[in-house]
């Protein structure tokens, strides 16, 4: 399904892009792998209502090298909202296999609307992390907070030039999924040729 097709179907809203589940216990959004990258996909679902992220899964480097804590963190703060991030630990690739990998790194945490982390596990093996999600204290937070409460104090207006030109283009993938790492790098170079042709970027001395 192309990007227009998609849009087609679904629409080009926040419910389409941003879908959130209204229950009893709060709305919730779902961050998946690299979407804590981007502060933007979590912005979409706090824009759309959402209290609770949720994020699970991480690979490595990222966990390792601390990027995935600081991601987290971040889109929670940002959004006020909480978050909570279970992530594997050692798992073993395929049956009988010698030893475990740890692809992904562990660190399961859950994070308040404040940043702060309420809870993590950092071994191996299955465990778990718990700690309460009072979403009502989150709501008073939001409604009355000055200092602090951020989503109130969005300037729209400004921000939307940064998005006026696209950067990763869509449908580029009509034909199927990339085949292999160097179709896949051939996009991204492209991409970064745009971005210094456009003074986005500026090229290195080290280039050829």
């Amino acid at each position: 399904m192309t990007g227009d097709d998609y849009t087609a179907k679904f629409g080009d809203n926040l419910d389409a892009f941003f879908p959130v589940a209204r229950t009893e216990i709060g709305n919730i959004g779902m961050l998946e792998c690299m979407d804590t990258s981007f502060p933007e996909v979590a912005r979409g679902f706090a824009m759309n209502g959402a209290e609770v992220l949720y994020a699970p899964t991480y690979i490595e480097p990222y966990v390792g090298r601390g990027w995935h804590e600081i991601q987290i963190r971040a889109r929670a703060l940002d959004n006020n909202c909480y978050l909570i991030a279970p992530n594997a630990g050692e798992w073993y690739l395929y049956d009988n296999a010698p030893v475990p990998t740890q692809l992904h790194g562990g660190e399961s945490m859950i994070i308040d609307y404040t940043g702060q982390v309420l809870c993590r596990h950092s071994g191996d093996g299955n465990a778990y992390v718990s700690a309460p999600i009072d979403i009502e204290t989150l709501r008073y937070w939001r409604e009355h907070v000055s200092f602090g409460s951020w989503l109130k104090d969005l300037r729209t207006e400004q921000f939307r030039v940064i998005y006026d030109e696209p950067v990763f283009p869509k449908n580029r993938f009509l034909q199927g999924a990339p085949k292999g790492k160097t179709q896949r790098s051939q996009v991204e170079k492209d991409v970064v040729a745009d971005l210094i042709r456009r003074g986005k970027l500026m090229r290195s001395a080290r280039s050829d």
